[in-house]
C-alpha cells in the first residue's frame, strides 16, 4: 500500500511540473503485487533529472521541496495513515507545512521554517494529498479508466481542500498574517504553527532549542 501511495504521488508531481519527460504510471493491483523499491527508484531519479526540482531530506521523514514554480514546502512523508478515513487523511496533511516556505533550518531534534502563505499553492498541494484519500477510498471501478478515476479524485481533493481553507480555523488562521512562522519537535512529535515572531522566540525559549534556531540567525531579512 505505501508503494502504490508514492508511485501515485511521484505520478501526479510529474505532472504537476508539466516535465516534458513522458512517465506513464500505470497502477493496478496485480501490479502492485509485483511492485518493488527498484521502480520507485527509477522515479525518483526521473525526478531529479528535472533542473527545476530540487528536494532535500530534512530529519524524521521531513521533506523539503522547491517546484520550481514558487511552491516551495515542507512534507512528512508518512505513507497512508493507518485509518483511511477523512479525518485521518485531514490530520496527517496537518504536518506539512504548505506554501510558500522562505527559510528553513534542521537538526535531528528539529525543524524551523518561516512562510509566507500563498493560497493558490496551498490549495494545489494540500488537495494532492487529500485526493489519495478518494484513492484508498473508492479505488478504481470497472467502468471506468484509471485516469478518469484519478481525474476524478483529483477534483475531488481540491474541492474538499478549498472547503478546509474557507472554514477550518486552523487553516484560516494561516492567511491572517504575511509571514508565519513554525517549529516542528521530533523529540515531543508536535509541530507549533503558525507562530508570530513573538511567539517563536517565546516557543524557542521554552524548547531550550539551540543557538542555530535563534530568530535573528535562521530568519534575516523577516525582523
Amino acid at each position: 500500500m505505501i508503494e502504490r501511495f508514492f508511485l501515485l504521488r511521484l505520478a501526479l508531481i510529474l505532472q504537476y511540473l508539466n516535465t516534458i519527460l513522458e512517465v506513464e504510471v500505470i497502477i493496478k493491483y496485480k501490479e502492485m503485487e509485483k511492485s518493488n523499491l527498484y521502480r520507485i527508484a527509477i522515479l525518483l531519479v526521473i525526478i531529479s533529472c528535472n533542473p527545476g526540482v530540487y528536494h532535500e531530506r530534512l530529519s524524521e521523514g521531513y521533506y523539503y521541496s522547491e517546484p520550481g514554480i514558487g511552491n516551495n514546502y515542507i512534507n512528512k512523508n508518512t505513507g497512508v495513515p493507518k485509518k483511511t478515513d477523512a479525518l485521518s487523511y485531514i490530520h496527517l496533511a496537518k504536518q506539512n507545512i504548505y506554501p510558500k516556505v522562505t527559510h528553513y533550518q534542521y537538526n535531528r531534534d528539529f525543524i524551523v521554517a518561516a512562510q509566507k502563505p500563498n493560497k493558490k499553492g496551498h490549495s494545489y498541494l494540500l488537495g494532492f494529498d487529500l485526493e489519495f484519500y478518494f484513492h484508498e477510498k473508492h479505488g478504481v471501478k470497472e467502468d471506468r479508466s484509471e485516469k478518469e478515476i484519478y481525474t476524478l479524485h483529483e477534483e475531488k481533493g481540491k474541492v474538499m481542500a478549498d472547503s478546509l481553507l474557507r472554514n477550518d480555523p486552523y487553516y484560516k488562521n494561516i492567511f491572517l498574517r504575511n509571514v508565519n512562522y513554525w517549529i516542528i519537535s521530533h523529540k515531543l512529535d508536535s509541530l507549533y504553527g503558525p507562530l508570530t515572531k513573538e511567539e517563536y522566540i517565546e516557543k524557542y525559549k521554552k524548547l531550550e532549542m539551540p543557538k542555530k534556531f535563534e530568530f535573528s540567525r535562521v530568519f534575516k531579512g523577516l525582523e
